[in-house]
């Protein structure tokens, strides 16, 4: 007798039914917040929904346990509508900036003040309150936004006027009934502030993540725009320069080539200078596809003129500009094929960069003086193509 897993306990059906969960609870949290691009705004976002959690939970609690006045109560509760109605216009209206401050204005002016007096003052858990406030003002808040210094005042000074006010008129302050029901609350208390606070320290780390991703991305497209041609995404001028005087600092077999499209100012001409751009572009991506299996490195020198270094003896620059050759021809140009001349110079002892460039340029315009479409080897007699 073989037994068989049922289909809705298989593995891959748990895998599923969890893969459908998360994206549930994504697509929750994305209608609550917003989209994840924007995280700011959903720690904005997140502050409020947060508030709307923590008045109801403490409604809830205050209520059943007694732990509160029900004029406490009743607050809480009449302030999730206005909570909820902050949250709309935050979330669907775009006015998220203007509804966090009028929460944490809400919260320091009317909630945090009426938790103090009617719930046991300085030892309550509105201290409690006020340092979470402070940390989500300090965090949700723009930088740039006018009113941030005056809610953050607002938060900071606010607690220790309640304090002297529980000094001067301590009978305004509404005890605990009992030692048991102080424990409880300041428990409840302290467990939510942990989890509001964990919540603040992990949107924190999450902005910080996305904005150091963000910087590096930019960093990256701004490093590769000041290292490489902007048409054609070759190597630019100045750093196919520099790998020439890398690859002379080694002292190893190497070749540069200097490469010029053949009467490509008469494509220009016929064609227009879009075509003729997409030619050179075509041209670098068959150039830098040719240099890849050698390893070697290829750049734009300006206009149609190219340069490419090739690790190894002469004959690897050969076997370089022969491949080139080929792959070009069967390139397709909508006016027709466009041809190449090439000058290469092999590394010698004592070799500069200029006295490298100088031979490359003058083995380019053999092969142009040669009738063009072929290349020359510099101190050789000339090969044809």
């Amino acid at each position: 007798m073989t037994s068989t897993t049922p289909i809705a306990d298989s593995p891959k059906s748990r895998v599923l039914a969890d893969r459908r969960r998360r994206l549930g609870l994504r697509r929750i949290v994305r209608w609550l917040l917003g989209p994840d691009t924007d995280t700011l705004k959903q720690q904005q976002l997140m502050l409020i929904v947060s508030a709307m959690l923590f008045l109801l939970v403490a409604a809830v609690f205050n209520g059943l346990f007694g732990v509160t006045p029900l004029l406490l109560v009743s607050l809480y509760i009449s302030s999730l509508p206005v909570l909820a109605w902050l949250w709309w216009q935050g979330r669907w209206r775009d006015r998220t900036q203007q509804a966090t401050t009028i929460v944490l204005v809400l919260l320091s002016l009317i909630v945090a003040p009426a938790t103090w007096f009617l719930n046991a003052g300085s030892q309550g858990p509105t201290l409690i309150l006020y340092l979470v406030l402070v940390s989500y003002a300090v965090g949700v808040q723009s930088t740039q936004s006018r009113s941030r210094r005056g809610v953050l005042a607002l938060l900071l000074v606010s607690p220790v006027a309640w304090l002297l006010a529980e000094l001067w008129v301590p009978h305004w302050i509404v005890p605990y009934p009992d030692a048991t029901t102080r424990i409880f609350d300041l428990i409840f208390s302290y467990s939510a502030g942990a989890i509001l606070l964990s919540i603040v320290v992990f949107g924190h780390v999450r902005r910080f993540s996305q904005e150091l991703y963000k910087a590096s991305v930019l960093s990256k497209r701004l490093t590769d725009m000041a290292r490489k041609d902007s048409l054609t995404g070759l190597l630019n001028h100045k750093v196919i320069h520099q790998g020439v005087m890398s690859a002379l600092a080694l002292q190893r077999p190497f070749s540069l080539i200097m490469l010029d499209l053949d009467h490509f100012k008469k494509v220009n001409d016929r064609n227009g200078h879009l075509y003729g751009d997409l030619v050179l572009v075509q041209f670098a991506l068959v150039l830098r596809a040719c240099c890849e299996p050698s390893k070697g490195q290829v750049g734009r020198a300006g206009g149609e003129e190219f340069l490419a270094i090739i690790p190894g003896p002469e004959e690897a620059a050969n076997v370089f500009l022969a491949h080139l050759r080929s792959e070009w021809a069967i390139c397709h140009l909508e006016h027709g094929p466009v041809t190449f001349s090439a000058g290469a110079a092999s590394w010698a002892p004592g070799d500069t960069l200029n006295s490298l460039i100088q031979r490359a340029d003058d083995a380019l315009y053999g092969a142009k003086d040669g009738g063009r479409d072929r290349w020359v080897m510099a101190a050789s007699s000339g090969e044809g193509l």
